[in-house]
């Protein structure tokens, strides 16, 4: 099932990269930060979590549609999570989601370096892991799939360099169920979603 859900994002990625062949396609590489949280209530009341700081790192590709418009589809490994206190799982802790992502994006030049890009992310969740106890595999308490909407500004250095900055918030519930000291909580009473700001910096292969 794990080599099915790769795969489908692998070919999610690679048709979009050649959705048009007319077009003028870029294949590089990037990595960046993630400043990471989840959106979580418990029957109603709003959780209290703090940001955590990982990274995310993989393939991107952009395909210009004309001036003004492009594609920008990725494959990444993307390291996201939250920490807690007590009060959410009996001590304090940070809760680890790491992710394979697939942002297929719409990108609007403003200007020749500038630009803007807005579109679906989809995940699925290799593994979910609570530290320091790291022994604690809570992979199956949450959901596999994970869907968000990205919103970003990038900055072209050069033809084949630039940066960017990215913010990603969840729209499926990451937690249909979830361990809270000896009860199980449903996604009646208890509920969250990922949320993720992104800085980092890309690089175009071969762009002359």
């Amino acid at each position: 099932m794990f080599l099915k859900k790769i795969k489908i994002l692998l070919l999610i990625f690679c048709l979009s990269s050649i959705s048009n062949a007319y077009s003028q396609i870029k294949i590089g590489i990037k990595t960046g930060v993630n400043i990471s949280n989840g959106k979580f209530t418990q029957n109603g009341a709003k959780e209290k979590l703090n940001n955590i700081v990982r990274f995310n790192a993989g393939l991107t590709s952009e395909t210009a549609l004309n001036e003004s418009l492009f594609l920008r589809s990725e494959l990444l490994y993307s390291w996201k999570g939250w920490a807690f206190d007590a009060n959410t799982f009996g001590s304090s802790g940070n809760m680890n989601m790491h992710y394979i992502t697939v942002p297929l994006l719409v990108g609007y030049n403003i200007t020749p370096k500038f630009s803007a890009v807005l579109g679906p992310e989809f995940g699925y969740l290799i593994k979910a892991v609570r530290s320091p106890n790291i022994s604690i595999d809570y992979t199956d308490f949450y959901r596999r799939f994970d869907m968000a909407a990205s919103i970003g500004l990038l900055y072209r250095l050069s033809k084949n360099i630039g940066i960017e900055t990215r913010y990603t918030y969840g729209f499926i519930p990451v937690a249909p169920e979830l361990p809270n000291g000896n009860q199980n909580l449903t996604s009646e009473s208890y509920t969250g979603y990922n949320k993720t700001f992104q800085a980092g910096i890309f690089y175009f292969i071969g762009n002359k």
